[in-house]
């Protein structure tokens, strides 16, 4: 359902994305403001996630995208095939889009799949926006690349094809988007100026996220939801877990497990207190971050980390290194807690305040909940992102 029609004062805008993440959100939001002319997606009509998206306002291209996926979700490493599909998937959807883009006045695409598109939207009088939902790929291929070394994981991080579209991408771009302040600043480090990059933090689903029950007394449960990777920093995840003292503790990871960390995970299956749980429905995440005193996210990249809001909104509070979307999320010691990359002491030591203080988890809890519930699920998000795209198309 439509908030408000089409007027002269918002642009029509076309969404192109080769994968899901938050751009079915973001185009749903649109379309509820009235701004949304099209959505060009990389997965299958019934896999996007949008039941009610308008038929007329929605193409598919998923004949790279469906196999990429599918090497990465069974954890394979990042060998030469797998970059070759990524390296597809979102070069075919990128002149799939660029041949068939219609007239509108903004085309925000999903950064890797918009060189020539984003091209193609400015030789027909459109603005085009890089929406880039991780770092800059420069800093996101050093900082993995630098885990990858010290834990003697012999390959690249990112492929240099896509290091090259994306910086080409960042140059042709009227804006680039990224969804924390942790992102944006990437980009400001390497010399954007500020008005060429906003931030628009992602939102959260409160029908499927919601508090369902409470954390068990006789244990202190944390937990960790996304790709178990050298990315997310699960080495010093379980370095901080093995050092924690505290009665009752259980470290319950859900999510696909890559191919390069098996040697590491499988030193702790078996053991009582940890638990590889693979990849979890949504009901299954609610009722886990529900029954959890703690949401860890220490990873070493994470352009916003969309589990720590999903997380808030069951009322668990959540610790998360600052090179994620934590810091727009949360107030230090408020919601959560901050620290930097890298540094399984300080993991442990906030895991050790929150368990040694029954009380303080209790208004944690309760503050994670209310901060969540203040962004109005998506709606936050959609009203942001509508306002930086009218924005960049008014100045035009």
């Amino acid at each position: 359902m439509m908030r408000e029609e089409i007027t002269p004062n918002h642009p029509q805008v076309v969404i192109s994305t080769s994968g899901k993440f938050h751009y079915i959100h973001a185009a749903r939001m649109l379309h509820e403001r009235g701004l949304l002319k099209h959505l060009f997606a990389g997965y299958p009509r019934a896999k996007i996630g949008w039941t009610e998206a308008p038929d007329d306002r929605v193409t598919t291209y998923p004949m790279w995208r469906v196999p990429y996926v599918a090497h990465d979700l069974v954890g394979q490493p990042l060998t030469g095939f797998h970059f070759l599909l990524e390296y597809l998937s979102s070069s075919c959807f990128d002149r799939f889009v660029a041949k068939r883009l219609p007239k509108a006045d903004v085309v925000m695409v999903m950064s890797s799949a918009g060189v020539a598109t984003g091209a193609r939207a400015q030789a027909m009088g459109m603005k085009y926006v890089c929406d880039r939902p991780c770092s800059h790929i420069r800093t996101q291929y050093e900082l993995i690349q630098r885990e990858y070394e010290e834990h003697g994981v012999k390959r690249l991080a990112v492929d240099p094809r896509i290091i090259a579209r994306e910086e080409e991408e960042y140059r042709q771009a009227d804006l680039i988007i990224t969804p924390s302040t942790f992102a944006r600043n990437t980009f400001l480090e390497r010399g954007f100026t500020p008005e060429r990059v906003a931030c628009v933090p992602l939102g959260v689903n409160l029908k499927d996220f919601y508090p369902e029950g409470k954390p068990s007394d006789s244990e202190f449960r944390i937990a960790f939801a996304g790709q178990i990777s050298y990315r997310k920093g699960i080495p010093h995840l379980l370095k901080a877990f093995d050092k924690l003292d505290v009665p009752g503790k259980q470290l319950h990871m859900v999510g696909s497990v890559r191919k390069d960390i098996r040697p590491l995970i499988s030193q702790y299956e078996g053991r009582s207190d940890v638990h590889i749980r693979g990849k979890l429905n949504v009901s299954e995440l609610r009722q886990l971050f529900s029954s959890s005193h703690l949401l860890v996210l220490p990873s070493v990249e994470d352009g916003f980390g969309m589990v720590l809001a999903e997380a808030m909104a069951c009322g668990c509070p959540v610790l998360a290194t600052t090179n994620t979307g934590a810091f727009d999320l949360i107030d230090e010691g408020q919601e959560g807690f901050l620290v930097p990359i890298r540094d399984p002491d300080s993991l442990c030591d906030k895991m050790t305040l929150l368990a040694s203080n029954r009380s303080l988890h209790a208004e944690m809890s309760e503050k994670a909940l209310a901060r969540v519930q203040r962004l109005a699920g998506w709606q936050t998000y959609g009203d942001q992102l509508a306002e930086a795209l009218t924005k960049l198309w008014k100045e035009s």
